[in-house]
């Protein structure tokens, strides 16, 4: 219900014109998704782990979600991972894709909106999926 309220706030002050026009997830909300999907590529290997969900929150960053996505779910076919195994990695590759409208963060930082997950002071509208 909270999204729902979130949006429709939003489309009244995007009306009102006193707002910019993005509205972003919360980069929060997205990187755990590729830190689960991290963790299925890299189990037990935390440094590994980190430098590719690094690399990839990166690539998000820069406004390459549904690259991202196609990338993580080549990458579990070419290991030829279980479905059970690469569940995360599908997960966050649908995600990514059904939220990529969402997660042009590269174009609120070209508006100078703050870096992710920055303090929100700047007029932005942030969509954080809960639940």
């Amino acid at each position: 219900m909270a999204i729902f309220r979130r949006l429709i706030i939003s489309s009244r002050w995007r009306r009102s014109g006193n707002i910019p026009r993005i509205i972003v997830v919360d980069f929060i909300h997205v990187a755990q998704y590729v830190w689960k999907a991290a963790g299925a590529f890299f189990p037990n290997q935390e440094l590994e782990a980190d430098r590719w969900a690094r690399g990839r929150l990166l690539e998000i960053l820069r406004g390459k979600a549904s690259l991202v996505a196609a990338g993580v779910r080549r990458s579990a076919t070419l290991r030829e991972m279980a479905a059970a195994e690469r569940k995360p990695v599908d997960d966050c590759a649908d995600y990514l894709l059904n939220y990529s409208p969402y997660l042009q963060y590269d174009k609120a930082l070209a508006e100078g909106f703050p870096s992710p997950p920055g303090s929100l002071k700047a007029p932005v509208v942030i969509w954080s999926r809960t639940g």
